[in-house]
């Protein structure tokens, strides 16, 4: 596999779980008939990343109910349903699959939802007109994840140093306020905060997105 081919992998989205997921949903699917309300549901963590908004869908249309799966979906910021379920407070977890990477505890990918293509940005300030012009300056990113790979990369792709760029560690769900600030630079995020932060802060304007990855 590919260094390109990589990077895009790990920039897809997974459910993520324990491996007693992948029985449970097995035998849930097969018993379509039987009182999907006996035993503890099992709980699901979510978030607002767009490609993980259909979970939303089939909560509301009961289609777990209809398959004979007893699931509870359980709404979260990013980070915290990360560690939601690195805690132990629900079965299974959406995320980015790099950032499984991070999570902290023994677990499987059930199933591939989504490729972030072009969700996830890098965002600069007005002035800051390319990724060659974040030498020097601040980037307000959440380390480790998904934003601070796509930063990594774009730096190496630019011929700028990790090292000369300073990362100031923020939420994700904080970005868009951050950049308004002026407090950092450049900001990274993921859609729907990522237009928030081009659509609140004049002049700004995305430097690099995870398209990139995979053109």
């Amino acid at each position: 596999m590919t260094y390109r081919k990589r990077l895009s992998y790990l920039f897809a989205s997974v459910a993520v779980g324990i491996l007693a997921f992948l029985p449970f949903l097995s035998t849930g699917c097969k018993s379509k008939d039987k009182d999907t309300e006996k035993g503890p549901a099992l709980k699901i963590a979510y978030s607002d990343w767009p490609g993980w908004l259909v979970w939303e869908i089939a909560k509301e249309k009961d289609f777990f109910k209809e398959a004979g799966v007893n699931v509870s979906l359980e709404w979260f910021e990013y980070g915290p349903s990360m560690d939601a379920f690195s805690a132990g407070k629900v079965d299974a977890v959406l995320m980015v699959c790099g950032d499984a990477l991070s999570a902290g505890k023994a677990s499987t990918a059930i199933v591939l939802t989504d490729y972030s293509n072009g969700n996830d940005m890098i965002i600069g300030k007005k002035g800051v007109e390319s990724i060659k012009d974040l030498a020097g300056k601040t980037v307000g990113l959440e380390p480790d994840l998904v934003e601070h790979l796509l930063l990594t990369y774009a730096l190496e792709k630019n011929g700028v140093k990790e090292e000369d760029v300073k990362i100031e560690k923020i939420k994700t769900d904080d970005a868009p306020q951050t950049l308004k600030s002026g407090k950092v630079d450049a900001v990274g995020a993921w859609y729907p905060l990522s237009q928030q932060a081009l659509r609140d802060v004049a002049g700004s304007k995305k430097l690099f997105t995870s398209a990139e990855l995979l053109a």
